[in-house]
């Protein structure tokens, strides 16, 4: 299994100015018939994933486009016609998808725990 991974990792790169490595840990440079351009963090599912493995920025990102999210629909939350139950059954997939999308590629520490904590209260 080791061959074949070695024999694909030989091929010629076929779109050169989007083809970019990241080093996670240690040295060198990686090399697929050329240089390939190093970086330090690479949006990946929508998330930016970062040699660091911080991942604060993304998750301040994500909680205010699901708070912009949640003023834009204040109509809908004055609203004295619509009951309790149906605006929480709203905010799950109208808000949470937002604020949680990509949040497998998230490094949780108790800080950014915190953060999101807190947007949970202020929904």
């Amino acid at each position: 299994m080791g061959e074949a991974l070695l024999d694909t990792s030989r091929e010629e790169v076929k779109n050169k100015k989007k083809t970019y490595a990241m080093k996670i840990h240690g040295d060198g440079v990686v090399e697929l018939g050329e240089k390939i351009e190093h970086v330090n963090k690479v949006k990946f599912l929508g998330s930016y994933v970062t040699d660091d493995g911080y991942s604060g920025n993304d998750i301040k990102i994500r909680i205010g486009q699901a708070k912009s999210v949640t003023n834009n629909m204040d109509d809908v939350w004055k609203s004295k016609e619509l009951g309790t139950k149906l605006k929480v059954s709203l905010a799950k997939p109208l808000v949470w998808s937002v604020a949680l999308y990509a949040c497998e590629t998230w490094t949780i520490k108790k800080q950014l725990e915190g953060m999101i904590n807190a947007f949970e209260v202020w929904l």
